[in-house]
């Protein structure tokens, strides 16, 4: 009976676990693609104003 209340927590607490790294998980990668998605408009943006210097 030990055992099986004892699997019972263990299971519930890695659901637990489970669910936090998903979530972390899912944060870092929209913090990630954030990132990248402002790193590609300022590359834009600088590669634009050194083509329009280079014409100039």
């Amino acid at each position: 009976m030990g055992v099986l209340i004892m699997a019972v927590i263990g299971l519930f607490l890695l659901f637990i676990v489970g669910k936090i790294i998903l979530a972390l998980a899912i944060s870092l990668v929209i913090k990630i693609a954030f990132i990248a998605i402002v790193v590609a408009v300022i590359y834009f943006v600088v590669k634009a104003m050194t083509r329009q210097k280079s014409l100039s």
